[in-house]
């Protein structure tokens, strides 16, 4: 092992074993024989995952002798050379397959020190010193053994509640011991595959503060842009870094959610094609429910784009950037790899065509925009959302509710440079509604999706 030396900060009274005479008549302790009894015993041990605390006796060694050397513990990873490296270093030689923890502090007839920047789930052997200034005393304890414990996220009562088709609520408390959360970040990990991990392409939140030594740290984390029908793995992981650049990543056990089903999602509004709108923009189970408004969790697309954009610096994936041009991926991408309705939702779902939206015009009542209020509550807060809505409703009776916004079609326009989008518009003269095609926005605008279920898919 490469010898390695860690100085720790400790305020501490610094033991120390330089022994002098102040005269012929004052013999120090080199003069004296050794103390028949063990200068040195092993008293305690207590371990996290990264530290461990340790405790000597010291016995028959004078104050004053104390406060002139040096103490401290030996301590490697345990191996069948550990106790032949302490007694050479007992010899006068350098260890270097030892980690040597200078400090600690001295109480009474004790010694008290705390070793960090271990492994966790190891087993280390250990021994205290004592040598003087001139290094021609050494002296060490029986040598002992200890295992620091493993780094395993303990969490209660974890679950995922108001698992919906596009959303899951995970809550749960969470503890780790404070004197290793300096080393580690936490957080809970979601994947579409068992046993997930950080370098998949896995969700993940992470977290590290606590506050104060042994708090419960409250999980409540609301994963957005899931995929109905779907199976999903959480659990918690906690990421660890040493200062000699060593670390690693350990994960807790796992538990699983499915996603609701799109069975029940479409709305008959007696439409000639037969066709069922959905109830709601894709990535909201319901446009009016409080819960998905809360988090405002609409896909925001841009089109041909099957993920929502997340960021507006965002590349689209879709654009020629050496000639700044768009790359051509269709004039009706209804039901093909680049639907995102039909991706996520599969079977008949697909995004609507221009001719779907004009059958609405023709056959549906479109009604005056008003406006809606969402109220949630939390623990810790509530608060009212409230936008603008309009009423779409069938010769049957039945409806949908759309909102003000760009929503993208799948056909692209006669000329090919724009898709054909749709607005709910107002006519301020007499207060007519109406749903309106545009094809003068470009295809990387970000606009949300609503969904129609084709029964001649």
């Amino acid at each position: 092992m490469k010898k390695s030396w860690i100085n720790f900060g400790f305020v501490a009274v610094m033991a120390a074993f330089v022994f002098y005479s102040c005269g012929e008549d004052t013999p120090g302790i080199q003069d004296q024989e050794l103390p028949k009894q063990d200068a040195l015993v092993a008293d305690y041990v207590s371990t996290t995952a990264f530290t461990a605390t340790l405790s000597a006796k010291i016995n028959g060694v004078s104050k004053t002798d104390l406060a002139l050397g040096t103490s401290g513990i030996l301590y490697c990873v345990d191996s069948v050379y550990t106790e032949s490296v302490f007694k050479s270093w007992k010899e006068g030689n350098d260890a270097p397959d030892c980690l040597i923890f200078k400090g600690g502090r001295l109480g009474g007839d004790e010694y008290n020190g705390v070793i960090k920047n271990l492994y966790p789930d190891t087993e280390y052997k250990y021994c205290f010193f004592l040598k003087n200034g001139d290094n021609s005393l050494r002296e060490i304890s029986a040598v002992s053994s200890f295992r620091t414990t493993p780094l395993t996220p303990v969490y209660k009562n974890m679950g995922a509640e108001s698992v919906r088709m596009f959303s899951a609520l995970l809550k749960g408390t969470v503890t780790l011991n404070k004197s290793d959360q300096e080393y580690c970040t936490w957080g809970l990990i979601l994947s579409d595959v068992e046993d997930g991990k950080l370098t998949d392409d896995s969700r993940y939140v992470t977290y590290q503060d606590y506050g104060y030594e042994g708090a419960p740290e409250g999980i409540e984390n609301k994963f957005a842009y899931l995929r109905p029908a779907t199976d999903y793995w959480y659990r918690l992981y906690v990421e660890y870094s040493l200062p000699d650049n060593k670390g690693g990543i350990v994960y807790g056990p796992e538990n699983h959610f499915s996603t609701k089903t799109a069975d029940d999602w479409g709305v008959d509004l007696a439409l000639p094609s037969g066709i069922l709108w959905a109830k709601g923009v894709l990535g909201r189970q319901d446009f009016e429910d409080g819960y998905e408004a809360m988090y405002n969790t609409s896909y925001n697309c841009r089109w041909g784009s099957v993920k929502p954009r997340y960021t507006i610096d965002e590349e689209y994936e879709y654009l020629d950037t050496l000639n700044n041009t768009y790359i051509n991926i269709g004039d009706n991408i209804e039901g093909t790899e680049y639907d995102i309705a039909h991706v996520l939702l599969g079977g008949k779902w697909r995004l609507p065509t221009k001719e779907d939206f004009e059958e609405l015009n023709a056959y549906c009542r479109v009604g005056l925009m008003r406006r809606y209020s969402y109220h949630y509550s939390t623990a810790t807060s509530s608060a009212t959302l409230q936008t603008s809505v309009a009423d779409i409703r069938g010769s049957n009776g039945q409806s949908i509710i759309i909102y003000r916004g760009g929503m993208w079609t799948g056909t692209m326009s006669e000329n090919g440079e724009n898709p054909y989008c749709a607005f709910y518009g107002v006519n301020e003269k007499n207060d007519s509604a109406f749903i309106e095609l545009c094809d003068t926005f470009p295809r990387d605008m970000s606009f949300i999706i609503r969904p129609v279920w084709d029964p001649k898919m």
